[in-house]
């Protein structure tokens, strides 16, 4: 499904995967208000290379930033520490 913060808070998803790379140039400002607007719903990043971006992105409310080279265990592997962070009591 493919949302606009807007409507993200209707839709009620349980996760949402942006791809950092096809954004606009304001990407954190794109991702902020997806995590407010969908507090719940595990907020994936994907990148082509990590560097200071992700700390960027994980600063804007992201859960987990993805490496697009990655195998499919290291992604895996990231996503079930992002859901483990999330479900964990406060």
């Amino acid at each position: 499904m493919c949302i606009r913060d807007s409507s993200a808070a209707y839709a009620k998803p349980d996760v949402v995967v942006l791809d950092w790379n096809v954004m606009s140039a304001a990407k954190v400002s794109a991702v902020s208000p997806l995590r407010q607007a969908c507090p719940p719903a595990l907020l994936i990043v994907l990148m082509s290379r990590l560097d200071l971006r992700q700390q960027e992105a994980l600063g804007a409310g992201a859960d987990v930033v993805v490496n697009k080279d990655d195998d499919a265990g290291c992604v895996v592997e990231n996503l079930r520490y992002a859901i483990s962070l999330r479900s964990a009591p406060d």
